[in-house]
């Protein structure tokens, strides 16, 4: 899991399969504006990704995204 920013500094996530195929997301709640959104933490040998995202009030949450 990597993350990609644009204009406004907000982050999203983005998962690269073996065969080259992009799927991008954000977690439920990310908020939209400067400085939120998305952030990775950290993956596992079985796929899982530790991430936190940042909502629309600054506030930081954590989540665990399955494969």
């Amino acid at each position: 899991m990597e993350i990609y920013v644009v204009e406004n500094n907000a982050s999203h996530g983005f998962l690269r399969a073996s065969d080259g195929k992009v799927t991008t997301f954000d977690a439920s709640g990310a908020g939209t504006g400067a400085n939120q959104r998305t952030f990775a933490c950290s993956n596992n040998v079985e796929g899982a990704t530790v991430r936190f995202c940042i909502n629309s009030s600054n506030v930081s949450h954590g989540f665990v995204r399955m494969p």
